[in-house]
């Protein structure tokens, strides 16, 4: 966990090296807001950011590992029966 918080310190702070940056799963942080609405002096503004593609493979992978470690656990917990009727 500390390893985790020197890099992610570095990266916001922009001073990352050679060695730490081959370290991350990510060229950048892994926050991402698509889309945010603020009201400033009584007017509404929304402004839109769609994620880029190292992003979104990121997400797209991650959501695939989570799911089959979620099945994998489910299985483990609540193994299949086969009734024979």
């Amino acid at each position: 966990m500390a390893v985790t918080r020197i890099l992610y310190l570095a990266l916001v702070q922009d001073r990352l090296t050679t060695e730490q940056r081959a370290e991350l799963q990510l060229p950048n942080h892994a926050l991402h807001c698509h889309q945010i609405t603020l009201l400033w002096r009584g007017e509404s503004t929304t402004f839109r950011a769609p994620p880029d593609q190292n992003f979104t493979a990121f997400a797209n992978l991650t959501e695939l590992q989570m799911g089959q470690q979620m099945s994998k656990s489910l299985e483990y917990q609540y193994p299949r029966t086969i009734s024979r009727n």
